[in-house]
């Protein structure tokens, strides 16, 4: 008699632990067995509208919103950008260019965002790094790859075009209109990117 009771106790307990594998799996994937519905252009609806103390008005941000598929998450943080200059040697010593430059990102990604801030002073460090947003738009993402616009302030509008293969190779080419100096015979700026994540 005691046996069974023991064996009724043993099956009880499994099955209650069975079942809450069952319960934390399906709570855990809920969003893939019962997907939010999406609308005639392929947006998931906000079924839940805006919270009582938050705004309705748009607010301003430097944040582009883009469809799937999403970038890889290892594209948040600080970057050091590497840029060579490709148009006709005749037009670098006129710019004052020596073909390089250098600049530092703080790029940040959401499910489908893209925010990019120039850092200032990166190279000294600590508190004197300043972040300026930068008018990011036409963000335009595929299997390892993305392209957008990017504009500080009143500078011209760069086309940046990456290659994401992994953090280790990111690499790809730019192209700008030299609004600064209208006379030189060739003003589109082009050239290649190659990006290093720092630590």
């Amino acid at each position: 008699m005691d046996k069974d009771k023991n064996n009724r106790v043993r099956v009880l307990i499994a099955l209650i632990g069975l079942l809450g594998v069952i319960v934390s799996a399906v709570i855990s994937n809920w969003d893939k067995i019962f997907p939010r519905p999406k609308n005639d252009d392929g947006q998931i609806e906000n079924r839940e509208g805006p919270k009582p103390h938050e705004s309705t008005e748009p607010q301003p941000t430097s944040s582009v919103y883009f469809p799937a598929p999403t970038l890889p998450s290892w594209l948040n943080g600080d970057w050091h950008v590497f840029l060579t200059e490709g148009n006709s040697p005749a037009n670098k010593p006129a710019m004052g260019m020596l073909g390089t430059a250098e600049e530092y990102w703080r790029i940040r990604v959401g499910a489908d965002s893209l925010s990019i801030s120039s850092l200032t002073n990166y190279y000294l460090g600590g508190s004197y790094v300043q972040e300026r947003p930068q008018k990011v738009s036409d963000v335009k993402s595929g299997r390892n790859q993305v392209s957008f616009k990017l504009q500080d302030g009143s500078d011209p509008v760069y086309h940046y075009s990456l290659n994401l293969p992994d953090e280790n190779n990111v690499t790809g080419k730019y192209s700008a209109k030299d609004d600064w100096h209208p006379g030189l015979a060739a003003n589109e700026m082009f050239g290649a990117v190659k990006m290093r994540k720092l630590k």
